[in-house]
């Protein structure tokens, strides 16, 4: 093959690679988002720790309560999107959406059940706010909403669609509907058609559907799990399987007895537990609790069993000799008989009374009883105890019984006391009330309103942690709403629950299905506290573009298996930004905090409406006096700092009557006024305000130069022009009186 003909070759397999690829784009570009998006793994709880548990493990790692599980596996995590189906007018639309891998709140999110199943694999939920009490969905109900006027609305997936001729969208979403903006989550949203652009409404309320499905709370959940132990006397129940932090339900606890005479070990109870599990509210956080300064319920389950005792005896042979006289078969002669008998030797033991204590102790109060919620008001901090005893009352006879009525028969008997005590115990830390207190400072001024928010205190989980700030006009359904950045995830406890009775055991896996079957045990969960970003979600258009922390705080340790953000967290002191409310709602403004717990924090708002103010410049030479006014009332307005452009000085500070001078350098002098700082705590609030002023001895001194200049000018040219004169004569009197060569001959 030729040079040139290799070259043929070589450009026909380039075009043909080009034109391969572009047709492969286009049909990746047409197939269907569902046939490239693969299908969402399910769920696997991988902390079992035997076979039993495994496999029945297997069959329930699935349900609605999976999203709770934090610190397990998420198998699906590197999954972008998930597949959904809502149903509309036009039937079902299979659609994807992003599966949201950062961790989700459960304040901001309402989910219908397919939509927790599908999130609990890929990601992990926490609460904002220990007062929020969760409420899990489990089976999707839909019913018409009691109103349609769409308050706000987030997370829409649309289809457009034509009804009568006109384009609408068939939205699926969360919607507050007819109320302000939710407590806890927005109202999951379906079959909406949607017009008005940036002022949206319904336009076929006849069709919306919202879900109301069933629920179930997070604290029902824990009260549930709670309610597996303590059972009967001759059974007990205990935590297994893999267990986050310490093994506090080890179960060692236990009574038994030693008896010389029959020389053996007796156990009459064992598998006795107690532990600290959860405070509500409360969250764990460097080996503590952190709880509220007003009251904290204590999960602090326990249990035990009796082992009935067995009787003992054993037979002693030949152990009585009996002799006796005896007559001789046949004749009145007597003689001495000796015989040897056995004797039957015994011992019972039963148990005729049992006792149970249980004391909760919390910064030296103490609460008793054999329930598992013990409730502390106004607790302080210090040491939560728990201590469970158990005293169990023993019956012990025992004796001897010869087969002879002269062998000796003996019986004893006596009543024994034992006990067991099994503790546990951690650190509580009481969060401050009253330690912070929040002031928003509404500022009404051109061009743009602007809203200032102080917070002061001790925001850390040791003083009084910021939960959030609710911002609304009154008589307004719209509003905003700030989070502080503290996260709460709950972590189950164990994974599995051993049963004993007798001297079976049955170990049963922990489930996230609801409700919880006869086979199965509820997981146990307490919260842990993490640290996020802070946030806000409203209607208020609040953009915020300055922010001053006082310290930052590196986010704490959490169990594994949770998605969380790593790094520090700034605990800001002010919050500042523009918000586009009208001049009404913003001088109608409300608003109100509650720390982490719910409790109230001191709140106020601050209204500051702002003045015009004006700049006046003369000048006397080059000495500039500025004035800045109040051009309602001419008062001046003395003590501000003014920037300078054009003079000596950069800034100049005014006098009482609102004067200040300053030297000139330019013939353009600028002088500004920044405005009334919000937070200066001034009596009167003025606008900013510029001005520029010229000053003409500058303009005079640049005409003096510009004379100088056009003088010295002409001088240069005349000088150029008389040397040129003098050259065209030079020239000219050599042509003139050039000698001619032929003049002198003969």
């Amino acid at each position: 093959m030729t040079h040139d003909a290799r070259r043929s070759v070589a450009r026909s397999l380039i075009i043909v690679a080009v034109v391969s690829c572009l047709v492969l784009q286009t049909f990746v570009a047409t197939v269907p988002a569902t046939a490239l998006t693969t299908s969402p793994q399910p769920a696997i709880n991988t902390d079992s720790s035997n076979s039993t548990t495994n496999a029945a493990a297997s069959a329930s790692s699935s349900g609605p309560f999976k999203i709770l599980a934090s610190a397990d596996s998420d198998p699906a995590r590197n999954e972008t999107m998930i597949p959904f189906t809502d149903y509309g007018p036009n039937g079902a639309n299979t659609y994807n959406v992003s599966a949201g891998i950062p961790p989700f709140a459960f304040e901001t999110t309402g989910l219908p059940s397919g939509k927790i199943n599908a999130l609990a694999p890929r990601t992990d939920g926490f609460r904002k706010q220990l007062s929020t009490d969760i409420h899990i969905p489990y089976e999707d109900k839909w019913v018409k909403p009691d109103e349609t006027a769409i308050v706000s609305a987030r997370n829409m997936t649309n289809k457009t669609v034509r009804t009568a001729g006109v384009s609408h969208e068939v939205v699926n979403g969360y919607y507050a509907l007819g109320k302000a903006e939710p407590r806890n989550g927005w109202l999951p949203t379906r079959n909406a058609l949607i017009a008005g652009g940036n002022d949206p409404r319904i336009v076929n309320p006849w069709a919306v559907e919202v879900n109301k499905g069933k629920t179930v709370s997070y604290e029902s959940r824990n009260s549930k799990a709670v309610s597996e132990f303590d059972t009967r006397p001759w059974v007990s129940k205990r935590p297994a399987g893999s267990s986050i932090g310490r093994n506090w339900f080890n179960g060692g606890g236990k009574i038994k007895i030693h008896s010389n005479f029959s020389e053996r070990n007796v156990t009459v109870q064992k598998n006795q537990w107690a532990g600290i599990a959860r405070t509500s509210p409360g969250a764990f956080l460097d080996g503590q609790f952190i709880v509220s300064p007003d009251d904290v319920t204590v999960l602090a389950p326990s249990d035990f069993r009796l082992i009935k005792p067995s009787n003992w005896e054993t037979t002693l042979e030949d152990e009585c000799k009996v002799t006796e006289r005896v007559r001789l078969p046949g004749t009145n002669n007597t003689t001495t008989r000796t015989e040897y008998y056995d004797v039957r030797k015994w011992e019972q033991l039963s148990i005729v009374d049992t006792k149970v204590t249980k004391r909760v102790s919390l910064g030296g109060d103490e609460r008793r009883g054999r329930r598992a919620t013990f409730n502390f008001g106004n607790p302080q901090s210090g040491t939560l105890q728990v201590s469970h005893r158990v005293e169990v009352t023993l019956q012990r006879r025992w004796g001897k019984d010869g087969e002879h009525p002269d062998c000796v028969s003996e019986s004893h008997s006596e009543t024994i006391g034992t006990k067991s005590i099994v503790a546990d115990s951690t650190g509580v830390s009481v969060a401050q009330p009253d330690e912070l207190s929040v002031t928003v400072h509404a500022i009404d001024r051109e061009p743009t309103n602007e809203l200032y928010i102080t917070i002061n205190g001790t925001q850390d989980l040791s003083g009084q942690p910021l939960g959030r700030l609710r911002m609304s006009p009154s008589g307004s359904k719209k509003s905003e709403t700030i989070y502080g950045p503290w996260r709460f995830y709950p972590v189950s406890l164990y994974d599995s629950i051993t049963k004993f009775v007798g001297d079976r055991k049955k170990t049963v896996p922990t489930t996230f299905d609801h409700p919880v079957g006869k086979k199965e045990a509820a997981h146990l969960y307490r919260d842990y506290a993490a640290l996020g970003n802070w946030s806000k979600r409203g209607q208020l258009r609040y953009q915020i573009d300055k922010r001053t922390s006082s310290t930052n705080i590196s986010d704490r340790s959490l169990p594994p298996g949770i998605v969380n953000r790593e790094g520090e967290t700034p605990l800001y002191t002010r919050y500042a930004g523009k918000t586009y409310m009208t001049d009404a709602q913003l001088q109608n403004l409300q608003a109100n905090a509650e720390d982490i717990f719910g409790n109230s924090i001191q709140t106020t708002v601050k209204h500051i409406t702002y003045q015009e103010s004006k700049i006046k410049m003369q000048n006397d030479g080059k000495t500039v006096h500025v004035r800045l006014f109040d051009p309602d009332t001419s008062a001046g307005i003395g003590g501000v700092e003014l920037a300078v452009d054009g003079a000596k000085s950069s800034t100049v500070r005014t006098n009482a009557s609102g004067w200040a001078t300053v030297q000139a350098t330019t013939a353009l002098v600028t002088v500004g006024f920044e405005g009334t700082d919000p937070m200066s705590g001034a009596s009167t609030f003025y606008e900013k305000a510029y001005t520029s002023h010229y000053v003409r001895i500058f303009m005079l001194e640049r005409s003096g130069d510009l004379y100088r200049w056009i003088s010295g000018m002409i001088h240069q040219v005349l000088l150029v022009v008389e040397w040129a004169a003098l050259l065209l004569f030079l020239m000219w009197y050599k042509l003139m009186f050039k000698p001619n060569r032929k003049s002198g001959q003969a």
